[in-house]
């Protein structure tokens, strides 16, 4: 989306729940497209897929008409959970420039309400390059869960732990928790939005915490 492409997207507006922008491409403007699947970066990614599109062959008015309609899809701020007061996300963001755009997303769309987030750092080299930039952008949460990194292909570095990020972390609010041990310490009654966040087996926790969620006292309506 830098300035002079030839598909960029612009004006680009928050409303309630969703985003109002305009798109300009080689052959002129789209004007006030309606995209209600959460996150900035998104939108770029809509203008790539809407550059596609338009080169084989889609219309404007196909465009316009299916635009708004989509909804996302799995691990991509995933909205599992909607309830008055309780909102639970899950996202695949894992680089230091996917989770701020989770985390300012967040921010987007649920305001001042208190985010809670857990994340689990994916690859060792990856925590030893970048704990700085994840300790500054875990620090725009209210509440920061760090699981230990999951290693993937890689085995361990010596010095290299989660620890390294919450050392380096301002936020007051933190703590280190085992996966195990992660559902059962959650407090419904304490979260407002919850996010979990990584590219490893914390997907292993998204159910049972749902089901943990779902269960509490509140009534429960669901977006979806």
């Amino acid at each position: 989306n830098e300035p002079g492409a030839d598909y960029r997207n612009f004006n680009v507006v928050f409303r309630k729940d969703y985003y109002l922008f305009s798109l300009s491409t080689p052959e002129g403007v789209i004007k006030d497209l309606q995209f209600h699947f959460p996150g900035r970066i998104n939108i770029d990614n809509l203008t790539a897929a809407v550059a596609i599109a338009l080169k084989c062959g889609v219309s404007e008015a196909e465009i316009r008409r299916s635009v708004p309609l989509f909804r996302g899809v799995r691990r991509r701020f995933d909205i599992r959970i909607n309830m008055p007061g309780l909102t639970y996300i899950d996202d695949y963001a894992h680089h230091p420039g996917e989770i701020k755009a989770c985390i300012r997303s967040l921010r987007d769309y649920f305001g001042g309400r208190k985010i809670t987030g857990i994340f689990q750092p994916h690859l060792f080299s990856r925590t030893r390059d970048h704990a700085h930039e994840f300790a500054e952008i875990l620090d725009e949460l209210d509440e920061a869960i760090l699981l230990p990194i999951y290693p993937a292909r890689e085995k361990p570095v010596e010095g290299v732990t989660s620890e390294l990020i919450y050392n380096m972390m301002k936020l007051k609010n933190k703590k280190i928790v085992q996966p195990e041990n992660t559902v059962a310490m959650l407090d419904p009654d304490r979260l407002d939005v919850l996010v979990t966040i990584g590219a490893g087996d914390i997907d292993r926790l998204v159910e049972p915490i749902e089901k943990k969620l779902r269960g509490s006292n509140r009534k429960a309506e669901f977006k979806g």
